[in-house]
Protein backbone atom coordinates (compact mmCIF):
# COMPACT_ATOMS: atom_id res chain seq x y z
CA UNK A 1 0.00 0.00 0.00
CA UNK A 2 1.04 3.68 -0.69
CA UNK A 3 0.24 6.45 2.08
CA UNK A 4 1.64 10.35 1.74
CA UNK A 5 3.75 11.54 3.99
CA UNK A 6 3.03 14.76 4.96
CA UNK A 7 6.14 16.30 6.69
CA UNK A 8 8.29 14.87 3.92
CA UNK A 9 6.19 15.57 1.36
CA UNK A 10 7.04 12.29 0.00
CA UNK A 11 4.62 9.24 -0.79
CA UNK A 12 6.46 5.77 0.45
CA UNK A 13 5.94 2.24 0.18
CA UNK A 14 4.93 0.78 3.62
CA UNK A 15 5.94 -2.58 5.21
CA UNK A 16 2.91 -4.68 6.73
CA UNK A 17 4.47 -3.50 9.92
CA UNK A 18 4.53 -0.18 9.28
CA UNK A 19 1.08 0.02 8.33
CA UNK A 20 -0.26 -1.52 11.48
CA UNK A 21 1.60 0.35 13.24
CA UNK A 22 -0.07 3.54 11.23
CA UNK A 23 -3.05 2.77 13.88
CA UNK A 24 -2.28 2.39 17.16
CA UNK A 25 -5.47 1.87 18.58
CA UNK A 26 -4.93 -1.66 16.75
CA UNK A 27 -1.32 -2.50 18.54
CA UNK A 28 -0.44 -5.08 20.29
CA UNK A 29 1.16 -4.54 23.95
CA UNK A 30 4.47 -5.65 22.20
CA UNK A 31 3.99 -3.27 19.41
CA UNK A 32 3.09 -0.60 22.15
CA UNK A 33 6.19 -1.37 23.79
CA UNK A 34 8.84 -1.12 21.20
CA UNK A 35 6.96 1.88 19.58
CA UNK A 36 8.52 2.98 23.10
CA UNK A 37 11.46 1.69 22.77
CA UNK A 38 12.44 3.28 19.41
CA UNK A 39 11.10 6.37 20.53
CA UNK A 40 13.44 5.99 23.26
CA UNK A 41 16.08 5.12 20.97
CA UNK A 42 15.81 8.30 18.81
CA UNK A 43 15.60 10.48 21.98
CA UNK A 44 18.76 9.15 22.94
CA UNK A 45 20.18 9.49 19.42
CA UNK A 46 19.31 13.10 19.19
CA UNK A 47 21.19 13.70 23.12
CA UNK A 48 24.01 11.70 22.46
CA UNK A 49 24.77 11.98 18.61
CA UNK A 50 26.05 8.46 18.00
CA UNK A 51 23.97 5.20 17.31
CA UNK A 52 26.23 3.55 20.46
CA UNK A 53 25.92 5.96 22.75
CA UNK A 54 22.31 6.14 22.22
CA UNK A 55 21.82 2.17 22.34
CA UNK A 56 23.48 2.76 25.66
CA UNK A 57 21.61 5.97 26.89
CA UNK A 58 17.91 4.18 25.81
CA UNK A 59 18.60 0.27 27.21
CA UNK A 60 18.19 -0.87 23.11
CA UNK A 61 20.48 -3.18 22.34
CA UNK A 62 22.62 -2.28 19.26
CA UNK A 63 21.56 -5.58 17.47
CA UNK A 64 17.85 -5.24 17.93
CA UNK A 65 18.30 -1.13 16.58
CA UNK A 66 19.78 -3.05 13.54
CA UNK A 67 16.80 -5.30 13.49
CA UNK A 68 14.41 -2.41 13.60
CA UNK A 69 16.60 -0.69 10.58
CA UNK A 70 15.88 -3.89 8.66
CA UNK A 71 12.27 -4.34 9.18
CA UNK A 72 10.82 -0.83 9.47
CA UNK A 73 12.13 1.20 6.74
CA UNK A 74 10.80 5.22 8.50
CA UNK A 75 13.07 4.18 11.38
CA UNK A 76 15.70 3.34 9.00
CA UNK A 77 15.00 6.54 7.44
CA UNK A 78 15.10 8.56 10.66
CA UNK A 79 18.41 6.91 12.17
CA UNK A 80 20.39 7.73 8.73
CA UNK A 81 19.13 11.31 8.05
CA UNK A 82 19.99 12.17 12.12
CA UNK A 83 23.21 10.84 11.30
CA UNK A 84 24.00 12.25 8.43
CA UNK A 85 23.25 15.73 9.87
CA UNK A 86 25.38 15.13 12.70
CA UNK A 87 28.44 14.12 10.94
CA UNK A 88 27.59 17.05 8.35
CA UNK A 89 27.25 19.70 11.21
CA UNK A 90 30.39 18.61 12.81
CA UNK A 91 32.85 18.42 9.52
CA UNK A 92 30.56 22.27 9.24
CA UNK A 93 31.78 23.68 13.31
CA UNK A 94 35.16 21.62 12.38
CA UNK A 95 35.96 24.03 9.19
CA UNK A 96 34.86 26.84 11.11
CA UNK A 97 37.25 26.44 13.63
CA UNK A 98 40.32 25.87 11.33
CA UNK A 99 39.48 28.23 9.32
CA UNK A 100 39.23 31.01 11.78
CA UNK A 101 42.54 29.33 13.26
CA UNK A 102 45.80 31.82 12.70
CA UNK A 103 47.89 29.45 10.19
CA UNK A 104 46.64 29.75 6.59
CA UNK A 105 48.09 26.81 5.39
CA UNK A 106 46.25 24.84 7.27
CA UNK A 107 42.57 26.62 7.24
CA UNK A 108 43.32 26.41 3.60
CA UNK A 109 44.09 22.83 3.23
CA UNK A 110 41.19 21.91 5.82
CA UNK A 111 38.54 23.85 3.91
CA UNK A 112 39.28 21.79 0.69
CA UNK A 113 39.42 18.61 2.43
CA UNK A 114 36.04 19.43 4.42
CA UNK A 115 34.61 20.54 1.06
CA UNK A 116 35.57 17.44 -0.77
CA UNK A 117 34.36 15.15 2.27
CA UNK A 118 30.76 16.80 2.15
CA UNK A 119 30.23 16.41 -1.62
CA UNK A 120 31.11 12.94 -1.31
CA UNK A 121 28.51 12.34 1.65
CA UNK A 122 26.07 14.56 -0.27
CA UNK A 123 26.41 14.83 -3.84
CA UNK A 124 22.87 16.72 -4.29
CA UNK A 125 23.25 19.71 -1.59
CA UNK A 126 27.25 20.19 -1.95
CA UNK A 127 28.23 19.91 -5.47
CA UNK A 128 27.90 22.41 -8.15
CA UNK A 129 24.95 22.56 -10.62
CA UNK A 130 25.43 23.02 -13.99
CA UNK A 131 22.80 23.21 -16.44
CA UNK A 132 23.94 22.36 -20.60
CA UNK A 133 20.99 23.30 -22.88
CA UNK A 134 21.52 21.95 -26.26
CA UNK A 135 20.00 23.51 -29.10
CA UNK A 136 21.86 21.67 -31.89
CA UNK A 137 19.69 18.53 -33.17
CA UNK A 138 21.18 15.07 -33.57
CA UNK A 139 21.06 15.78 -37.57
CA UNK A 140 22.82 19.15 -37.25
CA UNK A 141 25.41 17.52 -35.58
CA UNK A 142 26.44 14.61 -38.01
CA UNK A 143 25.99 17.16 -40.57
CA UNK A 144 28.41 18.98 -39.26
CA UNK A 145 30.55 16.28 -38.68
CA UNK A 146 30.87 15.54 -42.35
CA UNK A 147 31.27 18.81 -43.36
CA UNK A 148 34.39 18.55 -41.21
CA UNK A 149 35.37 15.23 -42.15
CA UNK A 150 34.89 16.27 -46.16
CA UNK A 151 36.71 19.36 -45.14
CA UNK A 152 39.82 17.58 -44.04
CA UNK A 153 39.49 14.89 -46.69
CA UNK A 154 39.96 17.57 -49.24
CA UNK A 155 43.40 18.56 -47.98
CA UNK A 156 44.63 15.39 -47.91
CA UNK A 157 44.07 15.18 -51.08
CA UNK A 158 45.59 18.24 -52.21
CA UNK A 159 48.50 17.41 -49.98
CA UNK A 160 48.32 14.27 -51.88
CA UNK A 161 48.41 15.92 -55.17
CA UNK A 162 51.21 18.56 -53.97
CA UNK A 163 53.91 15.51 -53.52
CA UNK A 164 53.29 13.76 -56.47
CA UNK A 165 54.05 17.26 -58.18
CA UNK A 166 56.98 17.50 -56.18
CA UNK A 167 58.35 13.95 -56.94
CA UNK A 168 56.62 13.64 -60.75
Amino acid sequence: MTRHDDQHDTTTTDTPQELQAAHPRTWTPAQRRRSRRKAAFLKALQEHGGITAACLASGVNDATVWRWRKQYPAFDRAVIEFVEGVREQRVVESLYRIATSEDPKTATAAAKAGEFLLKVWNPTKYTEKQRIETTITVNAQVQHVHTVRDTLRAKQQERIRELRTIEG
